[in-house]
């Protein structure tokens, strides 16, 4: 069963916007790299559109980000896009809102490889986040290397622009205003 956050369940109309951008995106892989700009204004237009039906509000916007989301597009920086360097890996982000932090996960060439960058996040507002970036761990055929810590202030801020019960739509910057300069997130609940 499906469960509303905060407003109405999504519209025929909504689920055809998921599918439309998922099929833009579909020809540059899972997750999604190297999307042209030509072809990434198509689907920043559509997320806009999505983004306009955004069905969470308030602190249900916070509580339905709880759990696994699998990375679906980003272009966002590596490990957080879903690729290092040139290879493609299977991306997460989980996220614990009670204790208030997230993992992004990227596990690499059958697992052999294994990226985990942990961070800690604060509401700034009913639909927006302050996230601080903490450790960045790598792991090679199952030996984890020492966590690196980033340097303190390393720092985005999360404008929750859609989020349902399967699909969050982020965009990202430094600054924490609403520039347009901003990465784009696509991520889908991991069943």
């Amino acid at each position: 069963a499906s469960r509303s956050v905060g407003g109405p369940l999504p519209s025929s109309g909504t689920a055809d916007l998921k599918k439309s951008i998922l099929a833009l995106l579909e020809p540059f892989g899972d997750p999604a790299l190297r999307v042209p700009d030509t072809e990434f204004r198509l689907i920043d237009e559509q997320c806009r559109l999505l983004e306009a039906r955004n069905p969470a509000r308030g602190a249900d916007a916070l509580e339905a980000l709880q759990g696994c989301w699998k990375v679906r597009y980003s272009n966002a920086p590596p490990p957080s896009n879903g690729a290092l360097g040139p290879v493609r890996g299977a991306a997460f982000q989980r996220v614990d809102v009670p204790s208030r932090t997230y993992t992004n996960e990227l596990s690499l060439l059958g697992a052999a490889l294994f990226v985990q960058l942990t961070a800690t996040f604060e509401p700034r507002g009913p639909l927006a986040l302050r996230v601080a970036f903490q450790t960045i761990t790598f792991s090679i055929l199952g030996l984890r290397l020492p966590p690196v810590a980033f340097p303190p202030g390393t720092e985005r801020t999360w404008l929750l622009t859609y989020t349902d019960e399967d699909t969050r739509l982020v965009r990202a910057g430094v600054d924490g205003g609403r520039s347009t300069a901003r990465d784009l997130g696509l991520l889908s609940r991991e069943e």
